[in-house]
């Protein structure tokens, strides 16, 4: 078969990526280049030929009339004038947006640049490199291999998210800043808002929803309609590519990794990703390095034959695979002990520097390992190895005490001292056991991160979270046990001896437990503080360990101590009971008792005594902002609560139906997000009491670990609280603080822009707001499709804080109220046509959907759009409007009832309904066949 560029004309496939095919490529029509002898000099449009002026894509190749290739040059669809600001030819783009006018005088830079963007012109850019680190180290590199400053005005990298949800389109259209522009042989990098300092100093551009692996990214020329391929790093293929794309050979190339595109490379794969990313090291356009490796972002090589400087050297830890003249610069790993990498403080000396280390091994994970060179504090330290090379030996597999030398960077991963290993290589194995350290709860510190240690006597004050995260105390403070190495089901206040790894994470000191041992000895005595309570505002409260045994011999001393809370006074603290007065606000105390036998031999229990019952303003209220990365913080972050409210929004249609819970008997801080796994929806208005745990969560006050829930009643109505927009705002204040988890109102707020996740930043007139739809339930509607300056008459939703922005968020299209204007398309709901979705119309709103009034009917009240009245002028029956009624209009009423023809104008379904009653059915064909009978 013939072809064109790179792309075969009549193989039926999409062979250069770009999203045509065959001869509706414009490599195959004589756009560019000759014309292919497959295709006549023009497109086929898919398997049929297309009529120019029926709102029907005739040939199925997704275009539309005059939007059709095949439609160039038909008189239904006349020439654009280059120069008369009217889109003449009807497809949406005006003189020299026009691709029509890429020849014409009057557009000397051509056509198809997609606004009014005077200053951008299509150059040589393509992505350089591409990063996918952990946490929210992602980032996108581009290249300018001009010699011509290039503008990126008119330039976009969209973005489909596992998995496109149109098959070859993008998901997301993203823009670049105003003003953006890139020097020539100079990078423009887009990052996420919060990666590391390293990254940051590089970047040109923040975007919080960059690749996790499975997303495909394009960098385009054009506008949202019509814009050429540059670029892909991915591909918009409906099919979900799991976790990633395979690289170079490398599985899932595109997650946990940086790929850095080869310096022979000098342009983009115009979207054939699967030939850019190859089978191998050879055939592939990139290097695909560890995760983490920032040494390259920021700048980029072309080898055009000119010197590069940089490390020559292969076995420098900094060498430059791209670079021709060694400048000196070559950095070698240096061997230093695991105490020296610690530092004996929280941030390594050798922070970002490489190392050789030795050590033992004392447990090992699928991503690493923990080794020590000695035993106590400070010579102990988590090893990183995905990505490293093994050299095992003759001793197979990696075995705990195992003697290793580790080489790699030394990295803080979220403050937690690491190696990430680039070899490791084991010198013995077998080795004799290390002791653990044997420490109190209460005295785990930073000098035990990576250390062997051991608890004696440590009871479980706290099970299992949902991510395996326990509690004990020996008498000396809690540490957390977590099951990295080993799970563990414990028994709450039963005693262990816990041997694990000291390590840090989330914020907090934890130990990887290898060995949990249930402590019976029949020389100690068991201590029972008794239940835990609930108790109102003063009252005396009694704590009971009377209950405590010892089975062979006397207990002969007690000891009541408060571990936390409001301090109390606690009267016969040596007693076996004791007691103490309440406080007068809400309090969470907890107290432990120890008992001795006559032995010497102790025990240890605890209680926990909460006074009074939160509600939802005593958790949400604080008039602290905390610190700058915090947003008013909750003063009771990892407090189990009771609390009882009213649901306000629910997400219903997903299978984790977080929802926002309202106190009806206050009027600000009075709602809760309540974060929840898998559960049966709960419905809008009903009154529920919650147990759950408060957190503070990405500066958001929510409710989490839901362990029950009761609904006590149901169909309860709230009425939104009526606030102006300024009063919510963008950025954390106080106001806007107040309103979280309210539902709340806002009227006459005008448009002021539109991202392109289709959120609304609105004002009327106090200041910005931002309205989103992660909770509107599409199932019921489809989110307003608004323009710059259109009026919302009134919105009301639940107010979230969501990367940093308080969001309103509308559940359904009732939560809507916007004017629309007779003769126009409605101001929501209309926009391009969709003949998939007849709730839309075209931009003039005369044909191919149901507009204005009609949306109102047919979306929200569910009737047939007949909310217009028909004109006295149409003759019934009379379909094609040659005021003869015949055969050819009982064919097109035909087609339309058993569906080959999908859509009738306004006008022609007046003419059809023959007996006026809102359905054109076969009793409407009956009819006309009796009126030409008739005649």
């Amino acid at each position: 078969g013939g072809s064109s560029g790179s792309e075969i004309c009549d193989d039926g496939i999409d062979n250069d990526g770009d999203g045509y095919v065959d001869c509706d490529d414009y490599n195959c029509d004589g756009t560019i280049g000759s014309a292919d002898p497959a295709c006549s000099g023009g497109t086929t449009g898919g398997s049929g030929s297309e009529e120019c002026s029926n709102c029907i894509d005739d040939d199925g190749d997704g275009y539309i009339d005059c939007n059709d290739f095949d439609c160039d040059g038909d008189p239904a669809c006349p020439f654009e004038i280059c120069d008369d600001g009217i889109d003449n030819d009807g497809d949406s783009y005006i003189d020299c947006d026009d691709f029509g006018c890429s020849d014409d005088p009057a557009c000397s830079s051509g056509g198809g640049g997609g606004g009014p963007c005077d200053n951008s012109s299509l150059g040589d850019l393509f992505f350089s490199e591409y990063g996918e680190g952990s946490s929210n180290n992602k980032y996108l590199e581009i290249y300018n291999n001009s010699s011509e400053t290039i503008d990126l005005c008119g330039y976009a990298y969209p973005n489909a998210t596992n998995g496109a949800n149109s098959e070859g389109t993008y998901d997301y259209w993203n823009e670049f800043d105003s003003g953006a522009s890139i020097a020539p042989g100079d990078v423009y990098v887009l990052c996420h808002g919060s990666s590391d300092n390293l990254i940051q100093q590089h970047c040109d551009q923040n975007h919080t929803y960059l690749s996790n692996g499975d997303d495909g990214f394009c960098l385009v020329y054009g506008s949202e309609n019509s814009f050429q391929t540059l670029d892909c790093i991915g591909d918009w293929s409906a099919t979900d590519p799991g976790d990633g794309w395979t690289v170079a050979g490398v599985a899932n190339g595109t997650k946990d990794h940086t790929l850095v595109r080869k310096p022979n490379v000098t342009s983009g794969n115009e979207g054939n990703w699967s030939l850019s990313a190859g089978t191998n090291t050879d055939d592939s356009e990139w290097i695909v390095y560890n995760q983490n490796t920032w040494d390259y972002v920021g700048s980029h090589v072309i080898n055009d034959g000119g010197p590069v400087f940089g490390c020559t050297d292969e076995s420098a830890y900094n060498y430059n695979s791209f670079a021709t003249v060694d400048d000196g610069t070559c950095s070698y790993p240096s061997s230093v002990s695991i105490s020296d990498i610690q530092g004996y403080a929280n941030a390594s000396p050798y922070d970002g520097l490489p190392v050789i280390s030795t050590g033992q091994v004392t447990g090992i994970t699928d991503i690493g390992f923990y080794m020590q060179d000695g035993e106590g504090p400070w010579s102990g330290i988590w090893v990183f190895t995905q990505g490293a090379t093994f050299n095992y030996g003759d001793f197979g597999l990696l075995t705990e005490n195992s003697l290793v030398q580790v080489e790699g960077q030394v990295i803080e991963y979220n403050d937690l001292t690491e190696i990430e290993a680039t070899n490791v290589s084991i010198i013995s194995i077998d080795n004799t056991p290390l002791n653990p350290a044997i420490i109190s709860t209460g005295d785990f510190n930073e000098s035990y991160e990576g250390v062997l240690v051991q608890f004696n006597n440590a009871f479980c004050t706290a099970l299992p979270n949902q991510y395996g995260e326990w509690e004990v105390n020996d008498g000396s403070g809690i540490i957390t046990i977590d099951d990295k190495l080993s799970p563990y089901e414990p028994t709450l206040n039963q005693s262990y001896t816990v041997t694990g790894v000291g390590d840090y994470s989330y914020g907090i000191y934890k130990v990887q437990s290898k060995s949990v041992e249930e402590v019976f000895q029949g020389d100690y005595p068991l201590a029972n503080a008794g239940n835990d309570q609930n108790v109102d505002f003063g009252d005396t409260v009694t704590l009971d360990g009377s209950n405590s045994s010892f089975n062979d011999g006397i207990i002969i001393s007690y000891q009541w101590t408060q571990t936390g809370g409001a301090n109390v006074n606690i009267i016969d603290a040596e007693n076996a009971v004791a007691s103490f007065t309440a406080p007068t606000e809400f309090s969470s105390l907890s107290f432990s008792l120890q008992v001795v036998n006559n032995l010497g031999n102790s025990s240890i229990d605890f209680v926990n005594v909460i006074v009074g019952q939160l509600g939802i303003y005593d958790i949400q209220y604080t008039a602290d902002a905390g610190s700058e990365s915090e947003c008013y913080p909750t003063m009771f972050d990892g407090q189990s609560v009771i609390v009882n409210g009213i649901v306000t929004a629910v997400r219903s249609f997903s299978s984790y139906p977080n929802f926002f819970i309202q106190d009806p008997t206050v009027d600000q801080w009075a709602g809760l997000y309540v974060y929840v796994s898998e559960m049966d929806a709960l419905n809008v208005g009903d009154e529920v009491s919650l147990e759950a745990e408060v957190s503070e969560s990405y500066n958001v006050t929510e409710l989490t670990n839901l362990s029950s829930y009761t609904v006590l009643s149901s169909g309860n109505t709230l009425p939104a609280t009526p606030v102006s927009t300024g009063d919510i705002g963008i950025d954390c204040n106080e106001t806007g603080e107040m309103y979280e988890g309210m539902l709340v109102s806002f009227s006459n707020a005008v448009v002021q822009s539109i991202d392109s996740y289709d959120n609304l930043y609105v004002d009327d007139g106090s200041g910005l707001s931002k309205v989103g739809d992660y909770f509107f339930n599409f199932d019921n509607g489809f989110w307003p499709d608004l323009n710059v300056g259109d009026t919302i008459d009134n919105v009301q939703g639940v107010v979230h804080y969501y990367f940093d922005e308080y969001v309103i968020y509308p559940s359904t299209l009732t939560d809507f109220e916007i004017t629309q204007t007779e003769g126009f398309c409605a101001d929501y709901g209309c926009g391009v046509f969709d003949e998939e979705n007849s709730c839309q119309c075209n931009e003039d709103c005369i044909s191919c959907g149901n507009c204005c009034s009609d949306y109102e009917d047919v979306c929200i009240d569910g009737g047939d759009g007949g909310s217009d009245v028909c004109s006295d002028s149409i003759l019934l029956g009379d379909l094609n409007v040659d005021e003869i009624v015949n055969v050819l209009d009982v064919i097109t009423v035909v087609n339309y009832v058993i569906g080959t023809l999908e859509d009738l104008s306004f006008d022609e379904l007046c003419a059809a309904d023959n007996n006026n009653d809102g359905i054109v059915n076969v009793l409407d064909i009956v009819a006309i066949v009796n009126t030409i009978l008739d005649n």
